[in-house]
């Protein structure tokens, strides 16, 4: 793997990494995870969980830059790993991919419903 190849999977890495360790857009929504696990989220210490309902651009940009990571991710696995268990690997990320467009639709929809 060449040096680039490397510092661009790390960057994608941590697109991924870092707004799920901030917000949990994963395990926030599965219930079995958030049973065992506290529900305050690392971004609670340092702003109002409020803040996401009065300004939902700032959670898409999140969500885009966790969506993008992981799509990153994928596309890097496809292109560059040529090991044997390469479909092992890329079948979980497709799912991540699809469960963030998920919540990403979601978080779309619910900011833009009109009751009246």
């Amino acid at each position: 793997m060449k040096k680039s190849q490397k510092i661009w999977l790390w960057v994608f890495i941590i697109m991924f990494i870092i707004p799920e360790i901030f917000f949990s857009f994963i395990f926030s929504w599965v219930p079995g995870v958030s049973h065992f696990v506290n529900n305050h989220f690392f971004y609670e210490y340092f702003i109002d969980p409020q803040f996401f309902v009065d300004n939902p651009i700032f959670l898409f940009i999140a969500l885009s830059v966790e969506f993008l990571g992981a799509l990153g991710i994928f596309i890097w696995n496809i292109k560059f790993n040529y090991s044997k268990y390469k479909i092992f690997l890329t079948i979980p990320i497709f799912f991540i991919l699809v469960f963030l467009a998920f919540v990403f639709y979601v978080g779309y929809a619910v900011t833009h419903i009109n009751f009246f």
